[in-house]
């Protein structure tokens, strides 16, 4: 209490003397509670987790938000714990790690938004930038945002350089977050907690072409992987670069599959074995293994598409015939390794597989499976 505390936490105080204790019959912070009510029973009010001089009503969460505005810089978890010693350290943590005021600067380094400095014009300046870059794109992604900030508004960096980008962020997320929702690297409307699957499809949506480039950009502001998935399902892949809208192709598909059937005589083909395509009808864009690809994914009525997923720089994977047995990509390896006349060992296998273009690398988690079944297949047949 000399230091100034207007109260003390039963279980703070059995931490710190723990040692003066040992070997007595109080071994818990309940115990020290009802022996120092016997002690001082009528010099202090005792609370049913904490005692003090006066009889007040103490709030912990209003204690380590005062304690890191006055710090007015980012103060590490546990110099907070030991400052602020007459509050349980398990209910610090807890304060720093489930209250949004309290702003993560790095692992284990917190900070209080209240203490840092940033003025309404400023403020303004920001959410204007934010509502101008929702309303061109659909969302902001954290990388552009800090470059907005370090390059127009550096007095805010300057008079905190001890926050990190991940610090910056999240005090100007708590500053406007009637205004907008920040959620990881992607910032949007209020109420719409964009996910980067999310970003993607508006990035689609929002440009009728779009780039390998542009996506790799995007991939590496967001520090995520490229959707394939979602970029297929919105865009039609033209070439190993460039990605289209789907009103601007024409498919004749009896004819496209009709193309096909000249080059697949088997229930399979692997997708880079189709390398002449004029016997193709026109389709408005020039025919090659990318628009291929997806043609099978997604249009083709007699065959279907069998990878493990889409690509950045290759087409892999095989074309199957819709009547075929083969059900998935992986009865697609067996069938590839059955009909093979290769040594069916793990290592061969793997090489066969990437070098007939069905694998983009020399992986594949079902490869023992398959092989064992392929074997199988094999003597079976005799």
């Amino acid at each position: 209490f000399e230091s100034g505390k207007n109260a003390i936490y039963y279980n703070a105080l059995y931490e710190e003397v723990i040692d003066i204790f040992y070997g007595s019959k109080i071994n818990n912070a309940d115990m020290l509670r009802e022996y120092l009510k016997y002690i001082y029973e009528d010099a202090m009010i005792f609370k049913a987790s904490y005692f003090s001089l006066e009889n007040i009503k103490i709030d912990p969460i209003l204690e380590v938000k005062n304690y890191l505005v006055n710090k007015e810089k980012p103060v590490e978890q546990e110099i907070i714990c030991n400052d602020l010693l007459h509050i349980p350290r398990s209910r610090i943590v807890n304060i720093l790690h489930s209250n949004k005021e309290f702003i993560r600067n790095s692992p284990g380094v917190y900070l209080h938004p209240d203490s840092i400095i940033i003025s309404e014009s400023e403020l303004s300046e920001i959410s204007s930038f934010i509502g101008y870059k929702i309303e061109q794109n659909g969302f902001l992604t954290e990388t552009e945002f800090i470059k907005f900030i370090k390059d127009q508004l550096s007095g805010i960096v300057e008079r905190h350089y001890q926050l990190t980008d991940l610090g910056l962020r999240d005090v100007i997320g708590y500053k406007l977050q009637n205004d907008y929702s920040f959620n990881s690297k992607i910032i949007s409307e209020k109420g719409k907690n964009l996910s980067v699957s999310d970003v993607f499809r508006i990035f689609c949506n929002k440009n009728e072409r779009i780039t390998l480039s542009e996506l790799k950009a995007l991939k590496k502001e967001l520090n995520s992987v490229i959707y394939f998935d979602i970029i297929y399902n919105e865009k039609l892949r033209i070439t190993e670069e460039e990605f289209v809208s789907k009103e601007l192709v024409s498919f004749d598909i009896d004819k496209i599959d009709n193309a096909i059937d000249e080059f697949c005589y088997d229930d399979y083909i692997a997708i880079q074995d189709i390398k002449y395509f004029s016997s193709f009808p026109e389709c408005r864009f020039k025919w090659n293994s990318y628009l291929l690809e997806h043609y099978v994914a997604e249009y083709s009525k007699k065959y279907r598409l069998e990878h493990i997923n889409f690509n950045e720089d290759s087409c892999v994977g095989g074309i199957v015939k819709v009547s075929s047995e083969i059900e998935n990509f992986y009865d697609l390896v067996v069938k590839v390794l059955f009909d093979s006349n290769i040594s069916l060992d793990t290592s061969g296998a793997l090489d066969y597989l990437y070098e007939k273009g069905y694998l983009g690398r020399r992986s594949y988690k079902d490869i023992d499976k398959a092989i064992v079944q392929a074997k199988a297949m094999d003597e079976k047949r005799g």
